[in-house]
């Protein structure tokens, strides 16, 4: 097996890797460094000893000076190590390194070739990566701390999807002890409310695994198979279920979520599932659901009393309308047999089925809202329609981002003017015609996939029924 074994190989901060070498070796190259006045004069020791032995004075001043190597290391690691905010009625999470990755910007149009290709396909030169896991157990995977990338040929492997680590990590996959204490010593993070009878904002630094989730076969964006969608989360299942066994966390931290389209965070165009996973949580930091993510529309109705439910459903989830952002159209997921039921407490037969819930509706989505856009639109400017995905312990929420004309005005987002009572009426007689019942129902030609098909299928489905039957 080919891997990256040498760190300097690895850029600082790749797959959530921080080590005290290379963050000082790119220290000593940075304009930070260049431009420090340093304060010691014993230069016979080194400057990592000197940083390491020494007591050094609590930076709490967020400016731009430079006055002194600490003031550098301070300004240089604001550039490059992920923090997290807290306080002031927010959290904000801030990774430098993954906000400047490639195609970060909606404004810049994506296209080229897709990187988990080079993955799939063990390309020598970019097909490194760390395997978190594949839709089937039994089979071969990495440790999630390893310090190296190995070189990867999923495809050789009996699996239909798999799990890696996210190259462009937002948390802190590793960091040693060194850089660890250095950056408290500095100032880096406080972990604190309060300083000196003041309140300030908490900053800690955020340990955790990013993980992707997607089919060995190339799909784009939500335009896949059930099947493959299916094993695409039980993929991410499996790999949260065993990372969260083994860390000493009592109350699991995690976010699932899917991004299609730029507009939404959709870097990449290949069907795709992340999980954000806290894998240690500092001193000082808390954690909760949005509201929206712990209320139920299960019971709800407007004052004229008509029920907000969008058709079709199937035997184990429900579509609401969920007016929750104004001029938006945002669609719920709710489990028809429990009101609160986590993405890692969910069964086969409920992942079956909210894959097969968003595979219809956010197509029908994309599709209806295009046209219902293009006959408001007197020049025939372009319709984007990018969409979130959230999972919560008491639903799925499909946020959508609209924009008319482009990328250049991506960030000019259409806000919807028709009524919801208008929505529902047509989103529930709109009859889908970009899928076909051939494509979505496709059967796995493995003989382990197909027993896996032929237990979870229902051919009863609404959606199934609903769908056409040619290819």
């Amino acid at each position: 097996m080919t891997v990256l074994t040498k760190l300097e190989d690895i850029a600082l901060g790749g797959w959530g890797i921080y080590l005290y070498d290379k963050f000082f070796a790119d220290f000593q190259k940075s304009p930070e460094f260049k431009r420090a006045r340093f304060e010691c004069q014993d230069f016979n020791r080194t400057i990592k000893e000197y940083l390491l032995d020494s007591p050094l004075p609590v930076i709490v001043s967020d400016s731009d000076s430079v006055d002194g190597l600490y003031s550098a290391i301070y300004e240089f690691a604001k550039g490059k190590i992920p923090r997290r905010f807290a306080g002031l009625g927010g959290i904000a999470l801030d990774n430098p390194t993954r906000n400047n990755r490639p195609c970060a910007s909606p404004l810049i149009p994506i296209g080229g070739s897709d990187p988990l290709e080079f993955i799939v396909k063990g390309d020598k030169e970019k097909g490194h990566a760390i395997v978190l896991g594949y839709d089937y157990e039994d089979l071969d995977i990495d440790n999630s701390l390893i310090t190296y990338v190995p070189l990867r040929q999923i495809n050789k492997e009996p699996a239909h999807s798999a799990t890696i680590v996210n190259k462009f990590h937002t948390y802190v996959r590793i960091m040693d002890d060194e850089l660890y204490c250095l950056l408290r010593k500095i100032g880096f993070f406080n972990s604190n409310d309060f300083l000196d009878g003041k309140r300030i904002i908490s900053t800690s630094i955020p340990f955790g695994i990013n993980s992707v989730s997607f089919p060995l076969e190339y799909y784009k964006e939500m335009n896949v198979p059930l099947f493959n969608l299916y094993s695409t989360m039980k993929s991410s299942q499996s790999t949260l279920n065993r990372i969260i066994s083994s860390t000493k966390i009592e109350r699991p931290i995690y976010n699932t979520f899917f991004n299609v389209g730029r507009f939404a965070g959709g870097t990449v165009t290949r069907t795709h599932m992340q999980i954000y996973i806290r894998t240690r949580i500092e001193k000082g930091e808390s954690y909760d659901y949005p509201e929206e993510g712990k209320v139920s529309l299960r019971n709800y109705h407007e004052s004229s009393t008509k029920p907000m439910e969008l058709q079709p459903s199937n035997s184990t989830w429900q579509a609401y309308f969920s007016p929750a952002r104004a001029g938006k159209y945002d669609i719920r997921f709710e489990l028809k047999s429990s009101e609160k039921k986590e993405f890692i407490h969910l069964n086969d037969k409920e992942l079956w089925g909210i894959s097969e819930m968003l595979i219809y509706h956010t197509n029908t989505f994309k599709e209806y809202l295009s046209e219902k856009l293009k006959e408001q639109q007197e020049n025939g400017e372009e319709i984007e329609v990018s969409l979130n995905m959230l999972f919560y312990p008491k639903c799925v929420i499909m946020h959508p981002f609209v924009t008319v004309g482009g990328h250049e005005i991506a960030l000019n987002e259409y806000i919807n003017d028709f009524s919801y009572s208008t929505f529902i009426r047509e989103y529930n007689s709109f009859n889908n015609r970009g899928l076909s019942r051939d494509f979505v129902y496709n059967v796995p030609n493995d003989a382990r996939g197909l027993a896996d098909y032929q237990r979870l299928m229902d051919e009863n489905s609404i959606i199934y029924k609903n769908l056409r039957a040619v290819a």
